[in-house]
């Protein structure tokens, strides 16, 4: 895996400067091959100066982009990147130490299948942000299996459900003109009883990701036997 971490500037010397030193300061996998791409898009102050300051401690590579605009730069930098991929950084952005590695670690955990099907799908997912089908696709994708979402108000007792009623709102939501919402986890009495100041944080946005595990050998046996038409020893 190669990385290009790519800037585009213009007229901004001293806070690429800033910019720059953030990523001398970086953790960088000592195992990464990486490079430092910086489009210069025809500034007109130091630009080159404070660029050139940094070769020898940075993996610099330097391109020139005589058309104004950004749009043009970024182009520019994505022709001539050597990259397998290309990490993104603005001019006046002060990097985490573990900026870089923690896009490097998510690169690797992907595997490339998925990534392939992220991007894929990126359109529908992002129409659908938000919602329950949205999540269980994106983890379907990089599980390669669907995982069992369930949300927090469905593990209350009958009757209803812990939606919430909004930010900072003390007041139970309704369903309908009836069904009131709140009540603590568990809690049957019909409408319930408001637990939190704040339903919407507490209930709204709270549910358990279910993920199969791997069947150990013990279990894989048993589910075998268990299939047998006529297994000769107890399972």
């Amino acid at each position: 895996m190669f990385v290009t971490v790519a800037i585009c500037t213009f007229n901004r010397a001293e806070s690429l400067r800033l910019t720059l030193d953030s990523l001398v300061a970086m953790e960088v996998p000592s195992d990464l091959p990486w490079e430092l791409l910086i489009v210069n898009n025809n500034s007109t102050d130091h630009t080159d100066d404070v660029i050139g300051e940094y070769v020898g401690r940075l993996p610099v590579r330097r391109e020139f982009e005589s058309r104004g605009g950004k749009s043009n730069a970024l182009n520019r930098a994505i022709d001539v990147a050597k990259g397998d991929y290309i990490v993104w950084i603005d001019d006046d952005v002060l990097a985490d130490a573990g900026w870089l590695a923690a896009y490097v670690e998510a690169f690797r955990r992907w595997p490339e299948a998925a990534r392939r099907e992220l991007i894929a799908q990126a359109y529908t997912l992002f129409a659908q942000r938000g919602t329950m089908p949205a999540l269980t696709r994106i983890l379907s994708i990089y599980l390669g299996y669907s995982p069992v979402l369930v949300e927090r108000w469905r593990l209350r007792g009958i009757p209803g459900a812990e939606l919430g009623a909004g930010p900072g709102s003390t007041a139970p939501a309704r369903l309908g003109a009836t069904i009131r919402a709140g009540g603590s986890l568990g809690d049957d009495t019909p409408g319930g009883a408001a637990t939190s100041p704040d339903g919407y944080t507490t209930f709204a946005h709270r549910f358990s990701v279910l993920i199969p595990a791997d069947l150990t050998r013990e279990q894989s046996a048993r589910r075998k036997c268990r299939l047998t038409a006529a297994p000769r020893w107890p399972c």
